[in-house]
Order: structure tokens, then C-alpha cells, then sequence
């Protein structure tokens, strides 16, 4: 029954109201041009605007809103989408404080900040006089100004502007959400990862997982238990004062039961050094373990100094040769 009186009357380019509205139009009895003029409220279209659908003047169209209204027992346009628009009148007040939200959300497409400030408010159902009051501009000035954003946003209607500024405004929420989201989730990995590295560290050299994420190491390999990075050449690599030595460092060649093959067990390939006698690039390097237990093989006894990757010469270093007690 309620669909019968639906108002069937059809305008090109002015786009039917909500069910809810046109069975109002036709139950107050309005007439054809009052439903198109109620219509293009709803629509946020200028009177200009409906006025070239029409076919009569914008004058003619506000004269015909007026009646409408009259019929309709609303005082303005913006009463009208109160009670009839796609929102209902608590969503209304939440569009109308939106505004710079709106404003916001259209910037970077090209609008002048006229257009701008006019279709944020149209978003909001402002109507034209009112937004034209607001802004210190005539009713036609706020016209050209919705009617040009529109064309260049390629919408029709205060609808179709609204369904695409609300979809960007809740895209953008996700986006804050995912933001948020990630936010944490790199929070929850860092406390991780500091925590798993102050376990690690009870159990595990951490200079060998430093060594192993300077981008030298492809592997890691433990030595006479104590694990050290290894490079490209599967060599491994890392400081004596690790090694897992019969006695400490600074003992070891007082005691007699150290030998060679000890120092061949517990040492990396390369052992590092942070002396060269001419390392221009002001790195650590590393020495390789032959030439430590060997001595050095050249009159001066210099040896060289190579990169983690035990590839790239570094410089050189005068070392003396281990001798077995």
C-alpha cells in the first residue's frame, strides 16, 4: 500500500529521496515540481543546479522549495534533511560536526579552498544560504562553487559526496587501526627481542649474535663450546678472549699443559684485532689462525689483517709465534 504512493514522477538528474520521503511528498500532496525541488534538497543540489534539470529558473525553484516546505510542515531546507535525509536528525548533528573533518578529507583533489570550505558543509547538510551566510559570500557564489566541485570529484548529489567522503573517512580509521596495530605488534617484537637477548646472553656469547646480524656472517657454527659467526668461506670468526682456552687469556702461556693443538681447538679461522700497523679503513680485522700459532713467516713478522669475510686485506700487524710450553 505504502509503495503505491510512492511518487512514480521522474526528473533526469535529480535522484529520488528515500522511500520514507517520497511517501511523505505524495501523502502532503506535492506537486510534481515541489517533489523535483524537495528532491534537489535532499540531493544538496543549488537551485541553479535544479533549475537546468528542470528547465525553469533558480528563482522558480526556490519558489517552489518554499511551498514544498510549506506542505511538508518544515521551516528550511536544513529541516528537511533532518527529518528526511539518508541519516536520520542525530546523524545530522554528528555531520554537521564533521565539517573540517570533511574539509580535511577532500584536500589534495584539486579544490579551491572556496570549494573546499562549501562542500564540507554541504556534506553536513548545511543549505546554501546558510553556508553562504557563514562564509561572507553570496547564495551564487556557494552554487558555482558546489556545482564545479562536484563535476570535478564526478559526483551528482550531497549523497553521492557524502557515501564517498564517509567510505575515505573509514578507510581512514582503518588505516589509524592498522597504524595502531603495528604499532604495537613492533613494540611486542622489540620487548621480545631484548628479552630473548638478555636470556640468550645467560647461555650464548651476545657478541657472536652481534657478529652473526652484521651482515658478514651467513651461519653460525659452535667451537669447542662457544659459538661463533661464520662468513661466506665457512670460516668462523670472532675475539680470543671467547675461546673457550685450558686457562684464562693471560695465563695461558705460563702453563705448561698448553699446546699447540689446544690453541687449534678452541681459536675461530679468524681472530680479531683492533691493531693493524696500516689499516686505513679504521676497522677491527681479523688475523687468521695459522699465522697466530705459526708465528709470522716473513723476516719482519708481519702478518695480515683481513675482513670477517677473510677476503679483503685490511692492513698488518707484527705478532710473535706461540710456542708450546
Amino acid at each position: 500500500m505504502s509503495d503505491q504512493r510512492r511518487s512514480t514522477h521522474e526528473t533526469p538528474g535529480i535522484p529520488h529521496a528515500s522511500d520514507e520521503a517520497e511517501r511523505s511528498f505524495s501523502e502532503h500532496g506535492l506537486t510534481e515540481r515541489e517533489v523535483d525541488a524537495a528532491r534537489s534538497v535532499l540531493a544538496g543540489m543549488t537551485a541553479e543546479m535544479a533549475a537546468r534539470e528542470m528547465g525553469i529558473e533558480a528563482s522558480t525553484v526556490g519558489g517552489f522549495r518554499q511551498r514544498a516546505y510549506h506542505k511538508l510542515g518544515v521551516e528550511d531546507g536544513r529541516e528537511l534533511v533532518r527529518r528526511y535525509g539518508p541519516h536520520g536528525d542525530k546523524d545530522v548533528n554528528e555531520l554537521a560536526n564533521n565539517i573540517e573533518g570533511f574539509r580535511s578529507a577532500l584536500e589534495n583533489r584539486g579544490l579551491s579552498d572556496t570549494q573546499l570550505d562549501v562542500l564540507a558543509r554541504a556534506a553536513a547538510g548545511v543549505p546554501t544560504t546558510e553556508i553562504a551566510r557563514e562564509l561572507c559570500v553570496a547564495p551564487g557564489t556557494v552554487g558555482c562553487a558546489r556545482s564545479n566541485g562536484y563535476r570535478l570529484l564526478g559526483v551528482r548529489s550531497r549523497e553521492e559526496l557524502l557515501s564517498m567522503l564517509e567510505g575515505e573517512c573509514a578507510e581512514r580509521e582503518r588505516r589509524q587501526r592498522r597504524g595502531k596495530r603495528l604499532a604495537l605488534g613492533c613494540m611486542v617484537t622489540v620487548i621480545a627481542v631484548a628479552a630473548l637477548l638478555a636470556i640468550a646472553e645467560t647461555f650464548l656469547p651476545v657478541d657472536a649474535i652481534r657478529e652473526f646480524l652484521s651482515g658478514e656472517a651467513v651461519g653460525m657454527r659452535s667451537v669447542n663450546g662457544v659459538l661463533y659467526a661464520i662468513n661466506e668461506n665457512d670460516q668462523t670468526f670472532g675475539s680470543i678472549e671467547r675461546a673457550n682456552l685450558p686457562e684464562p687469556w693471560d695465563e695461558f702461556l705460563e702453563h705448561p699443559s698448553v699446546t699447540e693443538s689446544d690453541m687449534r681447538e678452541c681459536l675461530p679461522d679468524l681472530i680479531a684485532t683492533t691493531s693493524t700497523s696500516w689499516n686505513t679503513y679504521g676497522e677491527a680485522g681479523y688475523i687468521r689462525k695459522e699465522d697466530f700459532l705459526s708465528g709470522a713467516r716473513s723476516p719482519d713478522g708481519y702478518v695480515i689483517v683481513w675482513e670477517a669475510n677473510g677476503r679483503r686485506e685490511m692492513g698488518s700487524i707484527q705478532i710473535g709465534k706461540f710456542t708450546a710450553r
